[in-house]
C-alpha cells in the first residue's frame, strides 16, 4: 500500500467520516427530525382576517393590541416579487372587546420611502418604533410613529345590521349591546399614527434586523439581527449560493446572528433621518445561531432574548456604564423554537413572557417551500404553530440557575396544525390567547383554561 493510499485510508476517510456523522446528527438536532409534537387547546378558536403578516404586536391597553403588517410572503419568498412589487405595510389595531381588526396608513409618511415593517416596540406606550427593510427605497431603517388614540369622549357609536351600517359620534361614556331586530351597538375607540422620524441603520445590517427594544431617551436601542449575512440594497437574495452560505454556519453549529447596540450619531432633527451608530455587543452569549425576539424588563433592567434554534430564552442585566457589553446571567429552556417575546408583569409581581413558537424548525422551511410558489398559505397539518408562556416567580435571583429552575413555570398555551401558520407573536389576556403570524391572514383567538 502506499503512502497516499494508507493517509488517505488512516486520516482522510475517518475524518470525513467523522465531519458527516457530525453533520448529520446537527440536522437531526437543529431541524428536530424525530419530534413529535403534540396538539394543546386547537378546540376553542378562532381566526379573525384582515390583514397579512402580522409579525409582531404589543398589548397596548386593556383593550387593544397595536402591530404590524406587511406580506412577508411577497417580500422574502416569492419570485417575481420582491421590494418592488409587495405592496406598503400598515400599522394594525386589533380591538379585542369587539374583535374587529383594523388597518390604518402611517399620516406623513415619506411618499419615496417603501413600508415594509417587521418587529416593533411600544414606547412608553406613546411612540411605536418599528424595524423597515426599505431596502433601495430607504434601506434599512427603524420608523418612530407617534400614537394617538382619541379622548374618551369622543367615541364613536356603530349600528349595524343585515340591512345598514350607520357611523355617528357619541359622547357618553358608557357601553350598549343590543339584540333587537339583529342590530347591534358598538362603542369603539379609534386611533391614528403620525409619522415622526426615522432613524437609518448601517448597510451591514440590510435586511436582517428582526425586533428591537428601547431603553431609554433619546433612541437608545438594542436589535437583533437573525440571519448572518445581510441581503443586497436590492432586496433578499434566495439564489441557490446564498442559501449555501447561509445554512451551512448553522448546520455546523457555527453562532453568526448578534444583538447590537445603536444610538445615534449626531445631534436629531426631527425632519432629517438620524444615522445610526450600530455596534455588536460585546458578550459571547449574545451570539446565537437564530436571535430572534428581545423583550426588556425596564423595572429591573433586564433582557430577554429569544434564541430560536436553540430553543431557549437567553436573559441579560443591561451594564449602564457599557452600553455595549450585557451581563450574561442565565438561560430559560423551551421545548419549542421561539419567536416574538412579549413581556408583562402580572398583579402579584410576577414576570410573564409570552413566545409565539413553531412546533419546531422544520415546520418553519416546510411552510415556506409548500406556500412560495403561489403565494396561498399552505394548510398541511403536519405543520405545527402555537404559543408559550413562562412565569418566573418574583424575587426570583436571574444569575441563580438551580433557584430559575425552581422558580418557573413554562405552559404551553397552544399547539394546533390546522387554523392557522407562522405564528410568530402571542400574548395572553384574561382567558383567551392571541396569536399572529408573520405570513397568514388576520389573528388566531384561542380559549384557554
Amino acid at each position: 500500500m502506499s503512502i497516499k493510499s494508507t493517509f488517505i485510508n488512516v486520516i482522510i476517510l475517518p475524518f470525513l467520516i467523522v465531519m458527516f456523522a457530525f453533520f448529520v446528527y446537527n440536522i437531526i438536532d437543529i431541524f428536530e427530525i424525530t419530534k413529535n409534537v403534540e396538539i394543546k387547546n386547537n378546540q376553542n378558536c378562532k381566526v379573525i382576517r384582515g390583514g397579512k403578516g402580522l409579525e409582531d404586536f404589543a398589548q397596548f391597553d386593556s383593550n387593544h393590541l397595536i402591530g404590524i403588517s406587511n406580506d412577508n410572503l411577497k417580500l422574502w419568498e416569492m419570485k417575481n416579487f420582491g421590494v418592488e412589487k409587495t405592496q406598503n405595510g400598515k400599522v394594525f389595531v386589533f380591538d379585542m372587546q369587539n374583535e374587529n381588526l383594523k388597518l390604518y396608513d402611517i399620516i406623513g409618511f415619506p411618499e419615496n420611502i417603501a413600508f415594509h415593517p417587521h418587529g416593533i416596540y411600544l414606547y412608553k406606550n406613546t411612540y411605536l418604533y418599528c424595524i423597515n427593510h426599505a431596502y433601495k427605497y430607504g434601506g434599512e431603517r427603524i420608523e418612530v410613529i407617534k400614537i394617538q388614540k382619541e379622548n374618551e369622549s369622543n367615541k364613536k357609536l356603530f349600528f349595524s345590521s343585515k340591512f345598514f351600517f350607520i357611523d355617528i359620534n357619541f359622547q357618553n361614556n358608557c357601553f350598549t349591546h343590543l339584540n333587537l331586530f339583529n342590530i347591534n351597538i358598538i362603542l369603539a375607540s379609534d386611533f391614528s399614527f403620525k409619522y415622526e422620524k426615522s432613524l437609518i441603520l448601517p448597510e451591514k445590517l440590510m435586511g436582517i434586523t428582526n425586533d428591537l427594544i428601547v431603553v431609554g431617551p433619546h433612541d437608545d436601542i438594542y436589535i437583533t439581527t437573525h440571519l448572518s449575512i445581510h441581503d443586497p440594497i436590492e432586496g433578499r437574495d434566495n439564489s441557490l449560493m446564498k442559501q449555501i452560505r447561509m445554512i451551512l454556519p448553522i448546520l455546523f453549529k457555527i453562532k453568526g446572528t448578534f444583538i447590537y447596540h445603536c444610538e445615534t450619531s449626531h445631534l436629531r432633527n426631527i425632519n432629517i433621518p438620524s444615522h445610526f451608530k450600530c455596534i455588536q455587543t460585546t458578550d459571547q452569549e449574545s451570539l446565537s445561531l437564530l436571535n430572534n425576539g428581545i423583550a426588556y424588563d425596564e423595572e429591573n433592567d433586564i433582557i430577554y432574548v429569544s434564541n430560536l434554534l436553540e430553543r431557549r430564552i437567553r436573559i441579560f442585566k443591561r451594564d449602564p456604564e457599557n452600553k455595549i457589553h450585557l451581563n450574561y446571567l442565565n438561560d430559560i429552556n423551551i421545548e419549542y423554537p421561539g419567536d416574538n417575546i412579549n413581556f408583562e408583569r402580572d398583579k402579584e409581581g410576577n414576570t410573564i413572557l409570552t413566545v409565539g413558537v413553531l412546533g419546531k424548525a422544520l415546520h418553519h422551511t416546510k411552510l415556506v417551500e409548500e406556500s412560495k410558489n403561489d403565494g396561498i398559505i399552505s394548510m398541511n397539518n403536519s405543520t405545527f404553530f402555537g404559543s408559550v408562556k413562562i412565569k418566573i416567580q418574583k424575587g426570583t435571583d436571574l444569575s441563580d440557575k438551580k433557584e430559575i429552575e425552581k422558580n418557573t413555570k413554562i405552559e404551553k398555551l397552544v399547539m394546533q396544525n390546522d387554523l392557522f401558520k407562522g405564528i410568530s407573536s402571542a400574548v395572553k389576556v384574561n382567558m383567551k390567547v392571541y396569536m399572529s403570524s408573520w405570513c397568514d391572514d388576520g389573528l388566531l383567538i384561542c380559549n384557554v383554561n
